[in-house]
């Protein structure tokens, strides 16, 4: 299965999993619970919640699906890859590797669940420190992982244009009730100020942004990439601000 249409059904199915999981984080600041929703579940949240989703929507595309899938750890190395998959396509062959594919999956947040800045999102993408634990750290560590066959960063988030303001009222107006009314109205201000800040003019943040600086990043650090594959989603309902965005995937050469 080739990497493209892995992406596509990632984001196929991540507005499935928005508006079915129960999965509840609290803030790490003490400001209490976030809505349940892709944009506020922790990023293996959502690729056990994901993957889990494809296993039983396409059963035959991911033939002998299991949550030992999930978290596999690195050999000789520390830490766990966030995601090892077997498609339907792949026959193991004398000295293949277990796996068909290694992913390691990233969600880059732009704004927060209060609709404030986020201050890490793009040192997710691209930082060279390991404290910072970054796409380009993952894909060197996947380099030589050799419990699968080919290897991958997929990255998704959330995008923002001119009408995500208004949608955001709207949805306070029709989703709030009247104790969790004013809070969510302050989210979908402390947005717009962001993005005026950004873009006065079109109020856009684009993951498409972050395409070269990965790239870029990586050539650095002489890691070999194929050309990238991005697939929007749109239409999600759980959350003010998080309405639609972008999956991104880069083979790891």
């Amino acid at each position: 299965m080739d990497l493209s249409f892995i992406a596509s059904r990632l984001a196929e199915l991540l507005p499935i999993v928005d508006s079915k999981t129960t999965t509840q984080r609290a803030s790490r600041s003490g400001s209490g619970d976030y809505i349940p929703c892709v944009g506020t579940i922790w990023e293996d949240d959502f690729t056990k919640e994901v993957i889990t989703e494809w296993s039983k929507r396409y059963p035959s595309e991911l033939p002998g699906f299991s949550h030992k899938w999930i978290e596999v750890k690195y050999p000789n190395r520390r830490g766990n890859c966030d995601l090892c998959i077997t498609t339907q396509d792949y026959e193991i062959e004398l000295g293949e590797p277990k796996y068909e594919w290694a992913i390691e999956m990233k969600y880059v947040r732009f704004i927060g669940d209060n609709g404030k800045n986020n201050d890490y999102g793009v040192t997710k993408v691209a930082s060279p420190y390991r404290k910072d634990r970054s796409s380009v750290l993952d894909a060197e560590r996947l380099s030589d992982f050799t419990i699968a066959k080919r290897k991958a960063i997929i990255m998704y988030g959330f995008e923002f244009d001119s009408a995500s303001y208004d949608h955001a009222i709207s949805w306070c107006d029709k989703n709030s009730k009247e104790s969790e009314k004013s809070k969510n109205i302050e989210r979908s201000n402390n947005m717009k100020k962001i993005l005026h800040t950004e873009d006065p003019d079109l109020n856009e943040m684009s993951m498409l942004s972050l395409i070269p600086l990965f790239e870029a990043a990586s050539r650095t650090r002489k890691i070999n990439l194929s050309n990238c594959s991005h697939y929007e989603f749109d239409n999600l309902i759980k959350h003010p601000l998080y309405r639609k965005g972008r999956v991104i995937a880069w083979e790891v050469l």
